[in-house]
């Protein structure tokens, strides 16, 4: 199986945040940074799941902080 998911999160990341008349360096370097920080969030799961192949109370902690992390820094961007 080959989801692309980051790729599709930031074609629609460009599209929407990105400004049309940004240059090729601009773009790349935005890339970048969206990369940047899809790994460092995959590596944050990773090194705090537990060992186990069921999830664990804390493993579903550390996804709802993640999650809550997230939407109040997507709140404080509408005000």
């Amino acid at each position: 199986m080959s989801t692309k998911t980051i790729a599709a999160g930031w074609e629609a990341y460009r599209q929407r945040v990105v400004p049309a008349g940004a240059s090729k360096v601009q773009i790349e370097e935005t890339r970048n940074g969206f990369y940047a920080g899809a790994w460092h969030l995959l590596s944050s799961v990773m090194a705090g799941l537990s060992d186990g192949s069921e999830p664990e109370p804390e493993d579903i902690a550390l996804l709802d902080s993640i999650h809550a992390e997230l939407v109040a820094f997507g709140n404080s961007k509408r005000s």
